[in-house]
């Protein structure tokens, strides 16, 4: 039997919908916030000729990451029922009132939109970049550099072989 990767897809989040509180609404929305951190990145490339290899890098991990975890969070406090205790201090009311509002929370694509929209610009102001690191870095983005020169095939020396 044959299983394309979307139908693994389907069956887990079939399974999730099924077996958590989790619903095929919460999985889409939360797979249209994973998609955003490489789109962001993306429109800096492409747009900020500052944007260094690492400053991508970090910016689509650092925004996947708070992605995953603020909806982790949201789904914990929303089925432990999370609310500020009496006389809770402001950072900490607001920060319950993201995770539980309206019985939903704050949607983690706004997080997967503001953290890469910080880390990239920071990360790669402060990365050196050397005129050549980012001929190098542009090339490989246009698909015109040799992807992997280190593994290039060299000619086999035949004449210690043996004849036969």
């Amino acid at each position: 039997v044959r299983f394309s990767m979307s139908s693994v897809t389907r069956l887990i989040a079939w399974w999730i919908a099924m077996s958590t509180r989790v619903s095929i609404l919460d999985l889409l929305l939360f797979a249209f916030a994973m998609v955003l951190p490489a789109a962001i990145v993306v429109a800096f490339v492409l747009y900020w000729r500052r944007t260094t290899e690492q400053g991508a890098y970090w910016g689509m991990l650092a925004g996947y990451a708070a992605g995953v975890i603020w909806f982790v969070l949201i789904k914990w406090a929303l089925w432990m029922g999370l609310q500020a205790p009496d006389g809770a201090s402001a950072p900490i009311r607001l920060l319950v009132t993201q995770l539980t509002g309206q019985g939903e929370g704050l949607d983690p694509a706004y997080v997967t939109t503001v953290v890469p929209l910080l880390i990239v610009p920071i990360v790669s102001w402060f990365t050196p970049l050397s005129p050549e690191r980012e001929s190098e870095f542009r090339a490989r983005l246009k698909g015109t550099a040799d992807p992997a020169p280190h593994l290039k095939a060299t000619p086999l020396d035949t004449s210690a072989l043996p004849a036969g």
